[in-house]
């Protein structure tokens, strides 16, 4: 009789939507709260990664300044998920909006990730529950997920 094959629990795309939601809504706030929130980055890194992030767009590598690759990009994972966002041509301000975008989807996995973290350690449903929506509603994780920085990774 042949082994049984394990079965794969389904994504929880229900637990993603909520948190991502929570996380979102905190987001709005920060973007909303400034008359630059949406248009600028409060932390200079943030254009940094986007100029390495043009260099590997446009197969010059890591690199600042063309032709002189450097590793002054605190996260090249950040740096490769920026990448394709300079390949879309969006420059300056243009950036600004899915860079912060995108910051906050990987904080809605972040807390996903904590959910599953304590499942891993044993939680309830009720405390795993919990840990992800601590980490989704944290209002200094929400401003890394849209400080424009690598901070949800």
């Amino acid at each position: 009789m042949p082994a049984a094959r394990p079965t794969r629990a389904a994504f929880p795309w229900g637990r993603l939507a909520l948190y991502g939601a929570v996380h979102g809504a905190l987001g709005a706030l920060f973007l909303l709260a400034g008359p630059y929130a949406a248009t600028a980055f409060p932390l200079d890194d943030a254009y940094i990664h986007h100029v390495y992030a043009e260099g590997v767009a446009f197969g010059e590598g890591f690199a600042y300044n063309p032709g002189a690759p450097a590793n002054g990009a605190t996260s090249p994972l950040w740096v490769l998920l920026l990448a394709p966002l300079r390949l879309l041509g969006l420059r300056g301000a243009a950036l600004v909006l899915p860079t912060k975008l995108l910051g906050l989807a990987l904080g809605a996995l972040l807390a996903l990730v904590a959910d599953h973290l304590a499942a891993a350690l044993g939680a309830s449903p009720k405390a795993r529950f919990a840990a992800g929506l601590l980490v989704a509603a944290n209002p200094l994780v929400v401003y890394g997920a849209v400080s424009g920085m690598e901070l949800p990774l």
